[in-house]
């Protein structure tokens, strides 16, 4: 397997080119965790190559959260969520079905579901991917990473 690595600069969102229907599903293997990190995150539903209009299944390092945010239209919108301290080597997954609930998976375990029926693109398809917040050379890494 390959790995991907933030190593400087922006962590801008990494897409698929590939358009995905509107039920989805993305899952990584977070390789490498900084304690330190805002955010590494899981993208579904991009519509375009961008940092907003998309959905983010956010893990905060530095303050122990799941969260779900969206971005539209320039303007983010954050889905309060649980405690969680994920490590090196855990696998994070995220499934968005037709009723606009995201399923989020820990080692193949659900962990919490989310209510997306606020973002404004929760019926159509788009893109998946991954991002972060975190400094350049902070070591954050994500392996083994699919969906459609």
């Amino acid at each position: 397997a390959q790995r991907l690595a933030h190593t400087s600069g922006a962590c801008d969102a990494i897409l698929w080119q590939s358009l995905f229907g509107a039920e989805q599903e993305v899952f990584a293997t977070i390789a490498s965790v900084d304690p330190a990190a805002g955010e590494i995150n899981l993208v579904l539903k991009a519509q375009e190559l961008s940092n907003c209009e998309l959905l983010e299944i956010m893990y905060s390092p530095s303050d122990q959260l799941l969260e779900m945010h969206y971005c539209s239209a320039g303007m983010w919108q954050e889905v309060p969520g649980i405690s969680l301290t994920l490590q090196s080597g855990d696998k994070l997954g995220a499934r968005f079905y037709a009723n606009a609930r995201v399923h989020v998976f820990v080692n193949g375990v659900r962990t919490t579901i989310f209510d997306a029926s606020g973002y404004p693109h929760a019926g159509r398809g788009g893109r998946i991917g991954v991002n972060c917040d975190a400094s350049a050379g902070s070591g954050v890494a994500w392996d083994d990473f699919g969906g459609g």
